[in-house]
């Protein structure tokens, strides 16, 4: 499946690192299939929402799963300068079905020897997961075509996917739109990934 790099170009300012319960990845303290209410207020959730209104809009279902950009959060934020989460209403709660997380480099060779040990550590952490990757190719966040990128996927059951991502951004995109190298960790649901694609 070569879903590269779906979403990878959007995340702004964000700070990596990882930890594994209940053979799942908590990124800011939260994982996919939370309830968001559980960790954000219903204030802090239209206020991180704000500029993201059009993430997506290129879907045929734009708003199907929302963004909220979550900065300056005293427990998420501990960690991270920025989460990124998707979420799906359902019954007056808010379900994540994706989380993100990152960190920058000047350096891209030091991006892809960083991914290579959080890959590792993914390995370790599920063994039994189906693994693909590398898979290198251009990053849909530039047209011009001189920015790739290079990621891996771990299929951990039939409800989640995490992947592990290097972005080298030409240095157009980054002069004009800011955007650095990055190394971002994505868990996503099943179903935000069949959302994505279509």
């Amino acid at each position: 499946m070569k879903k590269l790099l779906l979403l990878l170009f959007l995340i702004p300012n964000l700070v990596m690192a990882e930890t594994y319960t209940n053979n799942n990845v908590k990124i800011g303290g939260m994982s996919i299939f939370d309830n968001l209410y559980d960790h954000l207020t219903p204030k802090m959730v239209r206020e991180g929402k704000k500029g993201y209104e059009d993430y997506y809009k290129h879907l045929k279902n734009p708003l199907k799963f929302p963004t909220v950009a979550i900065t300056n959060h005293p427990t998420i934020n501990k960690k991270y300068k920025q989460v990124e989460i998707n979420y799906k209403s359902n019954n007056g709660q808010l379900i994540i079905h994706s989380i993100s997380g990152g960190e920058f480099y000047n350096n891209i060779n030091l991006c892809y020897k960083d991914m290579i040990l959080l890959v590792d550590n993914v390995s370790q952490k599920f063994p039994n997961s189906k693994k693909e990757g590398p898979i290198t190719g251009n990053l849909i966040g530039d047209s011009s075509g001189k920015s790739s990128g290079t990621e891996y996927s771990f299929y951990i059951n039939d409800d989640y996917e995490i992947n592990i991502a290097c972005n080298d951004w030409s240095e157009k995109r980054t002069r004009i739109d800011k955007w650095k190298d990055n190394l971002l960790l994505t868990v996503y649901s099943n179903d935000f990934v069949n959302w994505i694609q279509n």
